[in-house]
């Protein structure tokens, strides 16, 4: 459910918010306040749609692993063949504050990789990790 790749060299590091005793503070999911550009309780459902094609917010990090896959298959199926990437929501939200007003969000999402051949055709797929050098 982590997506180890979010995360940019660029800029400092979030610094997490915390209480008195020293423990990070729970992001409300209903706060919607003026350094977050999305609730976190919609936060699943906003990055679905934007991975999907819709505009939105949440832009897509360029290494999630369906994406990849997508762009593999897509230059070796045959002409008329199609290729279908939904996202879905999966599992709960977790979010932590952070200092400057910001939210750092943990969730996750589901993928779901559809490949078609053309009408009335087939085709045969192989993937480089399991197919012998000679049938690449």
């Amino acid at each position: 459910m982590l997506e180890p790749y979010l995360r940019t060299g660029r800029g400092p590091a979030l610094l997490v918010e915390t209480d008195a005793e020293g423990y990070a503070i729970e992001a409300s999911r209903t706060d919607n306040g003026p350094n977050l550009r999305v609730a976190p309780g919609q936060i699943q459902e906003v990055t679905t749609a934007s991975l999907d094609g819709a505009p939105g917010t949440v832009r897509n990090p360029g290494h999630l692993a369906d994406l990849q896959d997508e762009a593999y298959f897509r230059t070796r199926l045959p002409d008329g063949s199609t290729d279908t990437d939904r996202h879905y929501v999966s599992g709960p939200v977790f979010g932590l504050k952070t200092g400057d007003g910001g939210a750092l969000m943990f969730y996750g999402l589901t993928a779901r990789l559809s490949l078609a051949p053309p009408p009335g055709g087939t085709f045969e797929l192989g993937t480089p990790a399991t197919t012998p050098p000679a049938r690449r």
